[in-house]
């Protein structure tokens, strides 16, 4: 009697020990996968922000050739750059920096040598 008693205790363990085993192994893989896919979001995040610098220096661009009455001297970055009406004008930038996306429009009128910026949204 004494043992089988000794031989399930020994089984126990062993079945204890599998299962504790296979819980640390899988906390472990979820928090790598978690920081590997982790470092991927704060780089798009990163390339976003680097997209919407972009739009915003191309409006910044327009603005200045509104403000002076002169057509806008383009940068290769700011080839989707529309400038559309008279006064108020509506300026529509578009960046791509690694496949991140901003799209830009502005609405602003020139009011005695001032740009007045009526709306600044990203759509």
């Amino acid at each position: 009697m004494a043992k089988s008693i000794i031989g399930q205790n020994g089984f126990v363990a062993l079945v204890s020990a599998i299962i504790t085993a296979a819980v640390l192994l899988a906390m472990s893989v979820i928090s790598a996968r978690s920081a590997f896919w982790g470092r991927f979001d704060s780089l798009a995040r990163e390339n976003k922000n680097m997209a919407l610098q972009v739009a915003q220096g191309c409006v910044e661009q327009a603005l200045l050739g509104i403000a002076r009455n002169e057509p806008v001297a383009m940068w290769e970055k700011c080839a989707d750059l529309r400038i559309s009406g008279t006064n108020p004008y509506e300026i529509i930038a578009k960046a791509n920096w690694k496949n991140s996306f901003v799209n830009l429009q502005v609405d602003v009128k020139l009011e005695n040598g001032k740009i007045i910026i009526l709306d600044w949204r990203e759509f």
